[in-house]
């Protein structure tokens, strides 16, 4: 497919509206969770050292999900170029961005918006293989 000749079937279109609210969920899930970090630190921590460990834990979790989005950001431009192995790299971000849900101490908001983003992304990922989208990224 030459960019753009094919029209673009709706199992893709709505996988290509899926990964940006994913990412805003994750985003803000990401946000929400380094906020709470004073909140865990208090709850959780007996001395300095366990509380300096939440700290870096929260901010480890709050960069990988930021890199992960960029990611997902940059590969969703490609997928939307026809690309299928943008469509590719996003099933496997995807799928381990599913995997990692519940990873750390996090409150009820963060939990919610975690599940709420793995649920978008799963439906993404199963928009973008449908029986449509794989003729349409087929290369002739």
């Amino acid at each position: 497919m030459d960019g753009g000749t094919a029209v673009r079937p709706r199992s893709v279109t709505i996988a290509l509206g899926l990964w940006p609210a994913s990412s805003v969920a994750s985003i803000v899930g990401a946000i929400l969770a380094l906020t709470e970090t004073d909140v865990r630190i208090d709850d959780q921590a007996q001395g300095a050292a366990s509380g300096q460990a939440v700290a870096a834990h929260s901010v480890v979790l709050t960069v990988v999900t930021l890199v992960l989005v960029a990611l997902w950001r940059v590969f969703l431009f490609a997928m939307r170029a026809e690309r299928n192995g943008a469509r590719v790299v996003l099933t496997i971000l995807g799928a381990l961005s599913i995997i990692s849900l519940g990873l750390g101490g996090i409150g009820v908001v963060e939990g919610i918006l975690q599940i709420a983003g793995s649920l978008l992304t799963l439906l993404a990922i199963i928009f973008q293989h449908r029986p449509d989208a794989n003729a349409y990224f087929r290369k002739p």
